[in-house]
């Protein structure tokens, strides 16, 4: 037996076996107890001088085999620092007591399997023109650096991982108690440490300036040609870190564990038994997880004590590949588990990046400065992502680069604080965003995305579609998916029961084909339980195709996901309806064919906090289609109508095709605040076909029902305005004023406000109507008022003001009723007191009512050939100016009525002249003893009386008998002569004696009225008086 110290006698006997090409092995047929060095048998402890002895004899011719030592243990250390050595070196189940050194040496092969080194290897710019295998080996320096090969060069494999036996299985894994250093190396094959166990590790920062905690394995700008494969049972507590690392081929972490190790360990003895649990590796496979204080049996998912943090962290880091460049594919997918961030900024993949199944989560003790789980900021990835990962933490990859798709199938997000759960501000995708249900390596069916926390995405760049199909999104106090200014080059489709709870903002998004949010549940509660906030911001979006918003389409050739649903779970997707509680907002939205929004459900209703909230928001957008806001016909009652509490607004905006209205139901009570809610604000809007919300013509349709002001101020509409069998209502009560009898509304505002509408063809046949009409300054080229259904007459709807409008013609049975007309122009109603209604004309009518309605219906009727009934309405307009005039101006147009009908009926003067005449003639009459002879001698000689009286004087009242050569006086010629213009004959025989003047002025007053009656006459049958008053 050779003793320890005998470095002669083992250097000797080492030659003796490299000359006959046998290895060295100190227990022969015996299994080495490498977890109890004390324990070790006689004549197996070798000097380590022993070895350099023989690597440096020049006389040994060594064999292929080279140096092959088993069961040996070396007490001091071996050092092979700077020595070149052309042959392979291999040691087997070996117990290194004082570490290994080879720095800058030269080695042919490099094998240290199954071995425990105490202090670690240490062989910093080592070059190993061969592989180096460190399978099963065991590597103990707790805090600080176990294995150090960091500027080394290896121009095979490096096998860092556990000892598989001839059946295959694991024999013993392998175990770094301390940092391994791979910074700087560069390796011409494969990086191989599954089933490999590195805890203990060093803070990087008592020995290199890099803002790094603990770090369990350090490859920085390492140059690996090959694959680096770290899945299958490798764990590591304490960061991986490859700045700036090189892989040539894939980089393989499926089933790796990374977790955190807040302070360097301070027990000999745990880590003892840690290497002394990996022995038992062989029995568990990579399904162990190893522990300080190893249980009675292995069981997958037992403890360890370096997962519990011991003291808060500012900084947690699991696995760090920052500009990283990686040659094919980068796999950490099912088994993949890190507690901490997991970076790789900058890096670079030359194939797929594959996350599925993988989980990353942040520890408990982390400070909210930092709360990132996944960071790939301006990474490149050439092929496809696949990140159906599970977070605890924030992803954020701003300003990423996928050559193709990225899916987030089966992806949990959730974000501790404040930060977004997915940021993908700046990110460039080539194909898809696909966040819906996918399959994972294995083909087993993975969910939609899951989210809890804001998912962001500012001026991302999608080439193909953005799948969100059946995704759930929750940030409930902000924004649940932020897209502004993303630029997504086909579709959206955001179905299938997509669900966001919070705002989903696309400001300025540009769509290049079409946006699908069919059965979408969008929800943003606001501050106060029964308040809203805004569910849906598109404001100055560009969509180049439609915005489909209804129910589910099951035609859609986009749905890959239609073969993965039952069909009972495709039928309940089909009957549930685009429902958003809060506002929808679009402003400026540019929508290049049709807004299809038939059959939705929006619920925004204004509070008193913010009285002018609206549930559809569409100011000044751009329709180049049609715009449903309708009933699906092909749908069941009652989902299939679109419905709306709260308002819809459209100020400026432009329809190119039909806005559709059939069937829809709008509610707007309003607050408490506003006295008059508006259901529908339409101001300025542009339709260039026609606004559709009756029965139509085949009276087939569903009429819309709205309660709410109807407002559509300076509306266009190209074609027509279909409100036939439509019910609309305030929800206002109405007061009749006590005096004139006149309809008041409380707040002077109106249920259908047109107000400078130019309207083609306005169908205004309301079924049910409560409230006003406002057509002021509208412009109608026709009107149909009112109409005959199954036998039943309805009447237009009142009260009615439209001062200023334009109508050039009438349909319906108000064309040819001119009384129908004046009652639907008339406000008044009759008084109940009859004597209030006789004497009304007493009374100024205040305030004023415009009377060019009357004038412009008045000249429909004339142009269609009523000029009777244009008479008669110009007569009532008329009436209603004498009515609210002055009371002296008021009776002057009264007798102007009475003697001409307001110029309307100049026969009336010949009537009132006849009239005047007789009253001359019988104030001629009255008045005949006051008429004397014009030649009193003669009538006197005619005249017989006794000779000694007086002659009597005659009068008109002396009897014609008495001088009956003298003419006799005829009362009705008398006033002819006197009253009459000059084309009457003149009074020669008879005069008004001088002492009856007050029968010269009546006879002169009748005179002059005449006079007047003649003008009129005169005027009015030329048509003087009957001027346009439109």
């Amino acid at each position: 037996m050779t003793l320890p110290d005998d470095v002669d006698g083992w250097t000797d006997k080492l030659k003796n076996c490299v000359t006959a090409g046998a290895p060295l092995d100190l227990a022969p047929g015996k299994h080495s107890n490498l977890g109890e060095p004390d324990k070790w048998p006689d004549g197996g402890v070798m000097p380590a001088a022993a070895v350099r002895a023989v690597m440096t004899d020049p006389d040994i011719r060594f064999p292929r085999r080279g140096i092959e030592i088993r069961a040996a243990m070396f007490a001091e250390p071996l050092d092979l620092d700077y020595l070149r050595f052309d042959h392979r070196l291999h040691f087997s189940e070996c117990v290194l007591e004082g570490g290994f050194t080879a720095r800058y040496a030269e080695l042919r092969e490099l094998t240290l399997t199954k071995v425990n080194v105490n202090g670690g290897i240490h062989a910093p710019g080592v070059v190993i023109k061969g592989r180096l295998d460190l399978s099963g080996a065991h590597l103990y320096h707790p805090d600080k650096v176990a294995l150090d090969l960091h500027n080394s060069k290896i121009t095979g494999s490096a096998l860092v991982k556990g000892s598989v036996g001839a059946d295959g299985k694991v024999t013993r894994c392998f175990s770094s108690s301390g940092t391994i250093r791979l910074d700087g190396a560069k390796i011409g094959g494969h990086l191989t440490m599954t089933t490999a166990v590195l805890a203990a590790p060093a803070d990087l920062k008592n020995f290199r300036a890099v803002e790094s905690g603990l770090c369990a394995m350090i490859f920085d700008g390492a140059e690996i040609d090959g694959d680096v494969i770290a899945g299958r049972g490798f764990r590591a507590y304490g960061e991986v870190r490859g700045v700036g690392a090189t892989v040539g081929g894939q980089l393989n972490m499926t089933g790796a564990q990374i977790k955190p190790q807040f302070r360097p360990s301070r027990r000999h003895g745990q880590v003892a038994n840690l290497l002394s649990e990996c022995e038992s590796i062989s029995e568990c496979e990579s399904s162990c997880v190893v522990v300080v204080n190893p249980p009675s049996e292995c069981e997958p998912g037992c403890g360890d004590v370096f997962n519990t943090p011991t003291e808060t962290a500012t900084r947690c880091a699991a696995l760090t590949l920052d500009y990283a460049r990686i040659g094919t594919d980068l796999f950490a997918e099912k088994g993949f588990e890190a507690t901490g961030t997991v970076s790789a900024v900058g890096s670079s993949v030359g194939g797929y990046l594959k996350l599925t199944g993988a989980k990353v989560t942040l520890p408990p003790s982390l400070s909210d400065f930092d709360q990132y789980a996944l960071v790939l900021n301006d990474a490149r990835i050439a092929l496809s992502v696949f990140a159906g990962i599970k977070t605890s933490g924030a992803v954020s990859a701003t300003g990423v680069s996928i050559g193709d798709q990225l899916s987030l199938g089966g992806a949990v997000l959730r974000d501790p604080v404040e930060l977004g759960v997915l940021i993908l501000d700046g990110a460039k995708i080539g194909g898809d965003l696909c966040a819906s249900v996918d399959k994972d390596s294995d083909g087993v069916d993975l969910k939609p995305l899951d989210a809890v926390g804001e998912v962001r995405a500012l001026r991302v760049s999608i080439g193909g579609d953005l799948n969100l199909h059946g995704a759930e999104l929750k940030n409930a106090l902000g924004d649940a998916l932020t897209l502004d200014n993303a630029q997504i080059g086909r579709h959206i489709f955001a179905e299938g029961n997509f669900t966001a709870e919070g705002t989903v903002r696309a400001l300025g998004i540009s769509v290049g084909r079409d946006i699908y949010l069919c059965s979408a549940q969008l929800t943003k509660l606001g501050d106060k339980e029964g308040d809203y906030g805004r569910a849906l911001w598109l404001d100055g979006a560009s969509i180049a195709g439609n915005l489909l918003a209804g129910f589910e389409e099951n035609t859609t050739e986009h749905d890959a996901t239609a073969a993965n649903q039952t069909p009972t779970d495709q039928a309940n997707a089909e009957r549930k309806p685009f429902t958003v509680h809060g506002e929808v907002s679009a402003r400026g939205i540019t929508i290049g064919r049709d807004l299809d929004m038939s059959g939705a459900t929006l619920v925004c209703p204004p509070t008193d906090e913010n009285p002018t909230q609206c549930a559809l928001q569409l100011d000044d957008a751009q329709v180049g289609g049609d715009f449903f806001a309708c009933r699906r016909e092909d749908a069941e009652e009652p989902l299939s109508r679109f419905r709306v509490i709260g308002a819809v607004r459209a100020r400026g905006a432009r329809i190119g095709g039909d806005l559709n209205l059939e069937g829809a139901v709008l509610k707007n009570d309003g607050a408490e605040a506003d006295p008059q809610p508006y259901a529908i604000d339409f101001d300025s809007m542009h339709v260039v076909g026609s606004v559709l919300g009756g029965e139509g013509y085949a009276k087939k349709s569903l009429p819309c029902e709205i309660t709410g002001t109807f407002r559509a101020n300076n509306l266009v509409v190209g074609i027509r305005l279909d409100l036939s069998g439509a019910a609309l209502g305030s929800g206002r009560e109405q007061t009749m004023d006590s005096d004139q009898g006149r309809m008041l509304d409380n707040d002077q505002e109106w249920t259908l406000d047109l107000e400078s509408a130019t309207i083609a063809h306005l169908v205004l046949t309301p079924a049910i109507f409560d409230g006003g009409v406002c057509l002021n300054r509208a412009r109608i080229d026709d009107l149909e008022a009112d109409c005959d259904v199954g036998g039943a007459y309805r009447p237009p709807p009142s009260p009615l003001t439209a001062t200023g409008w334009e109508i050039d013609d009438l349909r319906g049975p108000l064309r040819g009723n001119w009384k129908t007309a004046r009652g639907w122009l008339d406000p008044t109603v009759k008084h109940p007191c009859r004597l209030v209604r006789w004497t009304s004309w007493l009374r100024r009518r205040n305030p004023s009512i415009a009377v060019q309605p009357w004038y412009t219906l008045a000249d429909v009727y004339e142009r269609n050939g009523d000029p009777a009934g244009a008479r008669r309405l110009r007569i009532a307009a008329e009436n209603k100016v004498t009515g609210q005039s002055p009371l002296l101006t008021r009776m002057v147009r009264a007798l102007y009525c009475c003697v001409a009908g307001y110029g309307y009926y100049p026969l009336l003067a010949i009537v009132s002249m006849v009239i005047l005449v007789g009253a001359a003639t019988g104030m001629v009459w009255m008045g005949e003893a006051h008429i004397v002879e014009t030649d009193r001698a003669a009538a006197a000689r005619q005249i017989a009386h006794p000779s000694t009286s007086p002659p009597k004087p005659v009068t008109a009242q002396t009897a014609c008998d008495e001088h009956s050569d003298y003419p006799c006086l005829q009362p009705l010629t008398f006033a002819i002569n006197t009253v009459l213009p000059p084309a009457a004959g003149k009074n020669t025989d008879w005069k008004i004696a001088p002492n009856a003047p007050w029968l010269v002025i009546e006879l002169t007053a009748v005179k002059l009225a005449l006079w007047a009656l003649a003008a009129l006459f005169l005027a009015g049958v030329s048509g003087l008086l009957r001027k346009p008053k439109t």
